[in-house]
């Protein structure tokens, strides 16, 4: 997995896309883009260009893990305590870690009220992924959320990642 930084480089420097958009003629759509980590097939000449007004590396712009996640299925919670201005959702995910392939369920909460955005994930899965940053962990989370399951734009929201050390049925008792 490939993640571009330029979200955080910008917020660090007190930087706006629409600034960088008109000191260096790059669309703001591709920057958007880029910032969310969505750029397909970006040009070299446009990497420069960002490169060269931040006055950083190829290697500052991108991070690699080798790492992916791909959600293979979607549950609805149905526990009645969540309230109903909660998004909540079990995630049936597959983790590629290097060489090794295993599957892991995770529950997703997005509170609208708080604009709160809370990943639990059972300590025996974090123990699998805990080479991975929490942040790779979260914006994943995020970004299948957000393109699949909810209208709102979540980039401002407030994140963390919860650990939960019971048994996922103990969890799910009334899923």
């Amino acid at each position: 997995m490939i993640k571009c930084n330029l979200a955080e480089i910008l917020a660090r420097r007190g930087l706006k896309i629409r600034d960088v958009s008109e000191k260096t003629g790059i669309s703001r759509t591709t920057l958007t883009a880029l910032s969310y980590n969505q750029g397909k097939g970006v040009q070299f000449e446009t990497f420069n260009k960002i490169c060269s007004f931040l006055d950083i590396t190829p290697g500052d712009l991108f991070t690699y893990f080798d790492f992916d996640m791909n959600v293979l299925e979607v549950h609805p919670s149905k526990n009645e305590k969540i309230p109903d201005d909660e998004h909540a959702f079990f995630l049936d995910c597959e983790f590629i870690l290097k060489d090794q392939t295993f599957i892991g369920r995770l529950f997703c909460v997005y509170e609208e009220k708080t604009n709160k955005f809370k990943v639990m994930i059972w300590t025996k899965l974090l123990n699998r992924l805990e080479i991975i940053p929490n942040y790779i962990l979260i914006q994943l989370f995020i970004d299948y959320f957000q393109d699949n399951l909810i209208a709102n734009d979540l980039s401002t929201a407030h994140k963390e990642l919860a650990l939960y050390d019971g048994e996922i049925d103990e969890w799910m008792e009334n899923d």
